[in-house]
């Protein structure tokens, strides 16, 4: 398993996550979304947490905290060589355990039902899940 750092990404970090962004177009504008994002700022709304391993950017999950305290998890991405070592479930943990929220809803692809169910979300027949998450205040 790969020694891994995670901590939110500043505002000046945001081209970092064009170093792991895959070659296809739809991805590139979702990531090129997320870094502008990050380069405009803290908003109170939205959160990126990345995953480093040996000071390079292996990973990151982004999401939105709505008033109602709900987290929305809307990208989680792993770089492919990274996969399958636990770092995908760190970083939804991270931003679980941050936003201080009591739920969290993902959409997600269907062939992702059965890693969120892992991660104890509640999986139903849309492509969805639900999750309550402990309120450690």
């Amino acid at each position: 398993m790969t020694a891994t750092d995670i901590r939110l990404l500043k505002q000046d970090e945001y081209l970092l996550l064009m170093e792991i962004v895959p070659d296809d177009e739809i991805m590139r504008g979702m990531f090129l979304s997320i870094a502008k994002s990050i380069k405009d700022g803290f908003d109170g709304i939205s959160y990126t947490y990345a995953a480093f391993a040996d000071d390079l950017i292996i990973g990151f999950v982004y999401g939105y905290v709505l008033p109602n305290k709900a987290l929305l998890p809307q990208y989680l991405y792993v770089d492919p060589q990274y996969r399958k070592q636990g770092i995908g479930r760190q970083l939804l943990a991270t931003l679980e355990s941050k936003s201080g929220c009591t739920t969290s809803m993902a959409y997600f692809e269907k062939s992702l039902s059965n890693y969120y169910a892992r991660q104890g979300y509640i999986i139903g027949d849309a492509v969805v899940a639900l999750k309550e998450l402990k309120d450690d205040k």
